[in-house]
Order: structure tokens, then sequence, then C-alpha cells
């Protein structure tokens, strides 16, 4: 039986948009909007998903405040999810309060970072935790594990310098490469919820020793931290950086 994504929200009363039939799984893809329902993004062909629809909800009981936050100016629906469109077709690139990590004036998109570790053939699992600064707002910390090494074969250092330079060599700007490394080790376990969440407060506590912000001079056992400066020299196509 053929599978296809759908996304919805119960304040829309349902579904939103839905993968074509037989169309070809893409990482992300959301598809179109359902007859009926109305969608666009806040800023043109990118950012918030904002949603119409005949059976959506008309207000939060009894809290005016919220009803009108919760609306834009043409009374489509604030998603908090955002995602970016190519033609007529919908890509999700994260939740705004969580999947989302501000750099000084830029942000950073954890799924996008987490992929791009990813990719790296040297690492079997990658997590992108946000780390609170008061200087730079926000930084990116990684929580990766190596891949098994066979026997005999050269080992491969992996420092926190190799991760960013190769990730800059593979086209990412300077400031959404990660700023703290943590390896993890043979037997340590990410914690995550029932349904298999990562719990990412505990991760930091766990393996970076950080409960909110940074704290001054920081150093952990462990931990490479790189520094919280913004790098404007490795890129200036400032256009593609995201501004918020």
């Amino acid at each position: 039986m053929p599978i296809r994504n759908a996304y919805g929200l119960t304040e829309m009363g349902g579904g939103v948009m839905i993968t074509p039939a037989g169309s070809a799984f893409v990482e992300g893809y959301m598809g179109r909007p359902f007859p009926g329902i109305t969608v666009k993004l806040s800023d043109g062909d990118h950012g918030e998903i904002l949603a119409k629809s005949p059976a959506m909800f008309i207000r939060y009981i009894d809290d005016e405040a919220a009803t009108r936050a919760a609306f834009d100016d043409e009374g489509f629906y604030k998603t908090g999810d955002h995602a970016h469109r190519i033609g007529d077709d919908y890509y999700f690139d994260g939740r705004a309060s969580c999947d989302w990590i501000k750099f000084h004036a830029y942000k950073i998109s954890t799924l996008e970072l987490e992929q791009s570790l990813m990719d790296l053939p040297y690492i079997s699992e990658a997590h992108v935790l946000p780390v609170l600064d008061r200087e730079a707002g926000g930084m990116v910390a990684a929580l990766v594990r190596l891949q098994a090494q066979d026997m005999g074969k050269e080992t491969h250092e992996v420092t926190l310098r190799t991760i960013r330079e190769e990730l800059a060599a593979a086209g990412m700007v300077s400031f959404k490469l990660p700023t703290l490394l943590r390896v993890l080790q043979d037997g340590e376990q990410v914690p995550v919820t029932a349904s298999g969440k990562v719990i990412k407060k505990v991760c930091l506590q766990n393996y970076f020793n950080i409960s909110g912000y940074l704290p001054d001079g920081y150093s952990v056992d462990g931990v490479e931290y790189w520094g919280n400066k913004l790098d404007l020299d490795t890129s200036s196509r400032l256009f593609d950086w995201g501004g918020m």
C-alpha cells in the first residue's frame, strides 16, 4: 500500500497538506494544500506556515489576547512551523520554537545541521542542541556518535575543527557551524521520551554540564568549545544567511 506524507493541525480541523499520490519520497516534502485550505508563507516563498480553512478554530475561549496573537491581519492561523515553497510544493523546515537557534543576528536550522552531520561518513548519530549564551543569544552544541572502526583500518581522528572544516568545504556558511562538540562513547545513550524524542535539556546537562546559560570560562572534560564570536570572514553571502 502506497504511503503518503500529510501535515495537519488540530486548530485547522485536521489535514492541511498532503503529498500527491505516486510522488517520490523526499526528505521534508509536505505536498500541497487540501481542497478548501489556503496556505501562505510569511516571507513569500519561505517562512512561517499560515493557513486558513472553513473548519478552522475561530478563537480561544475567554482569551482575547491569545486569539489576536494566533492570527495575522488576514485571518490566517500562525502555525509556528516553518517551510519553503518550490512551485506549488511545500517543504518542512522545522518548528519555530524548537528547531531553530538564533546565533547573533542569524538563524540556524537544527534539522539541516543534523542532516549535514549525518552526511559525514564517520558519524552514525547526530543531535544538535541549543545552548543559551548571553552574548551570542544561542549557540550550537553537537552530540555525535562515530561509526565503528574496522580493525586494521586507519583511525579517523574527529575533532571540532575537522568537523567544522568539512562542513565548510561542503558549502555550509560559517555561522551555522557547531561551536561545541561532545563525542558519545561506547555505552553512553541519549535520553529519550517514551515516544523516542530526544530530551535535549537532559543531554546538555549529562554530556555538556550545561544548565541554563553557558557559564563564563566554560571548560568541561571531553567537550570542545570553539567560542561564541561571529566569524564574518568565512562568507560574505549575507543574503544566504537567513537573518531574522
